[in-house]
């Protein structure tokens, strides 16, 4: 959910940004090895922001660059899975989340 600005800068090409929130169902304390993959993202709700650059061609169809970060911009503090003083102690927790990708678009 959030807002999202266009902006045309040059024949068919155009930007938007995008800023708002999501809600994911990932792992709040991931593990301190990294071996797992599991990202600390620290909270349910996280800010969430992208940015798209696109090329509108046959009326209907686009490709787009796409870039998403989303974080809890430092505001969510967890403390370790069992409670306990060892491994994370109670601190701040903001892996965050990147995407970049290629997307296609077609117009209904």
């Amino acid at each position: 959910m959030g807002l999202e600005w266009e902006k045309k800068f040059w024949g068919e090409w155009f930007a938007s940004f995008s800023f708002g929130g999501m809600v994911h169902d990932g792992h709040l304390v991931g593990e301190l090895d990294g071996r797992t993959g599991e990202k600390s993202l620290g909270c349910r709700m996280l800010f969430r922001e992208a940015i798209d650059f696109v090329y509108c061609f046959g009326g209907k169809h686009a490709v787009m660059l796409h870039l998403d970060h989303s974080s809890n911009a430092n505001l969510c503090k967890k403390n370790t899975r069992d409670g306990s003083a060892q491994g994370r102690q109670t601190v701040t927790i903001n892996e965050g989340l990147e995407a970049i990708g290629i997307r296609y678009k077609y117009s209904f």
